[in-house]
């Protein structure tokens, strides 16, 4: 009779083998790619570059020299914010110095080849990423179902895209994954120690650690817990420094960067589902599967599967408290990255490994594999996603995200959303769909758009009462912004006249303010900055000296609300004056993608005299 331990011994040799081969591709692929800096990056380098140079966490004026050489000057700007000085004069940075420890041994290896430092992340992530596959793959006594349904929703997804970054995500991921692996040999006091080093850059993660601790009482044995809890213990480490060198239990949430206030069902429920960093639109597959194992847990009354879900929701849960909620994310944001092997090893512990099990896996791998191939390293979270963008434009009802999500995407870029108020998503053709206002705001909406008074007048009345941030999903024509290429500088040439309200006499600075009446006569509107239009209205101006040479150009004023048809907006537009002495000719134009100087009905034309004592004098000198 054969072994089946003997037949199966071929086949692992050929998945070490071909394990071996891809890992070393990726090794290689790591070293060749150039390295990139994101998120808090330059903390990072920052420990990194001090524990290179003398061994010690703390980071010193020699240390940022360094790092300047490398990165520039520029990247050390606040440095005194994210290197703040401890109470012995020691500055050490935000996020502990734990993933830049083990980053310190590639940036040797790297420093004795003589490649590039920088590389030392990248190549940290790829190796412990490895080691987590190779460890879920072939060293653990689970069955092979179970290790290929974690490893089909937990490796194949967006964790993949973050082993270049210069952040502790797949390091997360890593532990994690190592951890479970660990808990399937009932290991678990190196589970709960793996586990725990993870808490030191990701906090919420200690309520699994907690899991750990409680699991272990299944094995009724007192010296098994007591040495999970040591293990657990490790969590501590970060606490126990930060209150050494500053006081405080935790350097980041001193600073603002975690407030309990913040966590909600509804955050919680953004991290499962957001269409623009949520875990739905990258792994869909892992969050069915993970609710279709909470059901079965709830039905069989599982006590370890119920640890299992709390350990992950009170993960969640935690997460909710930061305060930055649309930060810097290659696609699913950063929170959710290392919530997937946590659901990824709930499904295969705790779901039955049937054929329809095994399939649903098969196409994960398959549907997740895909996104990947379609998404990089970038950081994107400064725009929607595609599946973001069609909802928007075609149901918005359907997904109201967290405002700053919506209005940071929707400015394209991380600037105070909350003050610019209404921000709106429109499609090609001009409609706007939804609007993130407040009750204050809503009036500005006609400011911005053309909008239906009927409709503005409803909504007022409405939300007359209405408290902080809230949606509007206008009917189809109610708000309408600008389509496609917007109007035309012909247009413009025709409809727009310039004017001078308020005649400058004297200034007693190198520059003078001029009130410009700007009238459209037309039937067109021109669109403002915070209509989201890619060529909004602007003066533009010139300066040209007695020999009629361009002393100076640039952006008198950039309008913010739009100019609609048959009204008149008075602007304020501020130009810088020449500081030599002589008489100059300021021209002042409407513009759109770029100015058009060549029409002179649309000029307005102003002299300025700089005297030699440093006054300066405006006269009109086109007529009005």
């Amino acid at each position: 009779m054969i072994d089946p331990g003997t037949q199966d011994a071929p086949r692992k040799r050929l998945l070490a083998a071909l394990f071996c081969i891809a890992g070393l591709c990726l090794i290689v692929a790591f070293v060749l790619r150039a390295p990139v800096r994101t998120g808090d990056g330059v903390e990072y380098i920052c420990t990194l570059q001090a524990l290179f140079d003398h061994g010690t966490p703390d980071v010193r004026p020699v240390d940022l020299d360094a790092v300047a050489r490398d990165l520039g000057a520029g990247a050390l700007q606040g440095s005194d914010k994210f290197l703040p000085p401890a109470r012995n004069g020691q500055r050490f940075a935000l996020h502990f110095w734990l993933y830049p420890l083990l980053c310190l041994p590639a940036k040797f290896i790297l420093a004795v080849a003589g490649g590039n430092q920088l590389s030392a992340f990248q190549l940290t992530n790829a190796a412990l990423f490895l080691g987590a596959c190779g460890a879920l793959l072939f060293m653990t006594p689970a069955p092979p179902a179970k290790r290929y349904i974690f490893a089909a929703l937990a490796v194949v997804g967006p964790v993949i895209w973050y082993l270049p970054w210069t952040h502790p995500e797949s390091f997360t991921w890593s532990c994690i994954t190592v951890g479970f692996v660990l808990l399937w040999t009932k290991r678990y006091p190196l589970a709960a120690a793996t586990i725990s080093l993870a808490t030191s850059h990701n906090p919420p993660l200690v309520f699994l650690v907690g899991c750990v601790v409680l699991l272990s009482l299944e094995q009724r044995r007192l010296r098994t817990t007591a040495m999970t809890c040591l293990g657990a213990s490790l969590s501590l480490l970060p606490v126990v420094f930060y209150y050494h060198y500053y006081g405080v239990p935790s350097l980041i949430a001193a600073v603002g960067g975690t407030d309990f206030r913040l966590v909600s069902a509804a955050r919680a429920w953004s991290i499962l589902a957001d269409l623009n960093q949520g875990i739905l639109p990258y792994q869909p597959l892992l969050l069915i599967m993970m609710a279709a194992t909470a059901v079965r847990i709830v039905v069989a009354r599982d006590l370890r599967g119920a640890i299992g879900c709390a350990a992950l929701l009170a993960v969640i849960l935690g997460c909710t408290a930061a305060p930055n909620w649309n930060s810097a994310a290659a696609g699913m944001m950063r929170y959710a990255i290392w919530t997937a092997p946590i659901m990824a090893w709930l499904v295969a512990e705790f779901l039955p490994a049937r054929r329809i099990t095994m399939v649903v896996s098969g196409l994960a791998v398959l549907v997740h594999g895909a996104v990947v191939a379609t998404g990089s390293s970038a950081e994107r979270y400064g725009r929607h996603t595609a599946i973001a963008s069609f909802v928007l434009a075609r149901a918005p009802s359907l997904y109201d995200p967290d405002p700053e999500i919506f209005g940071e995407r929707q400015m394209g870029r991380e600037l105070l959303w909350a003050e610019r108020l209404p921000l709106a998503f429109r499609r090609s053709d001009g409609t706007v769909t939804k609007v993130l206002t407040d009750r204050t705001s809503i009036v500005a909406i006609a400011d911005i758009f053309i909008v239906d008074e009927a409709y503005l007048r409803q909504v007022q009345e409405t939300n007359r009462s209405r408290n902080g941030f809230f949606y509007l999903n206008p009917p189809t024509g109610a708000i309408v912004g600008p389509s496609g290429s917007g109007p035309s500088l012909k247009l413009l040439r025709r409809s727009v006249t310039l004017q001078i309200t308020q005649r400058p006499t004297s200034a007693d600075e190198p520059r003078i303010q001029l009130h410009v009446a700007v009238t459209n006569s037309g039937e067109t509107c021109f669109w403002g900055a915070r209509s989201g239009f890619e060529r909004p209205l602007w003066l533009a101006y010139r300066i040209r000296n007695g020999e009629e040479s361009i002393v100076g150009e640039g952006s008198a004023v950039t309008f913010a609300s739009s100019l609609k048809p048959r009204t008149t907006s008075v602007v304020a537009a501020y130009i810088p004056l020449p500081v030599e002495t002589g008489d100059y000719a300021i021209e002042i134009v409407p513009a759109l993608a770029r100015p058009s100087w060549s029409r002179l009905p649309l000029r307005l034309v102003v002299s300025i005299r700089v005297t030699p004592a440093g006054g300066y004098s405006a006269m009109i000198a086109a007529p009005e």
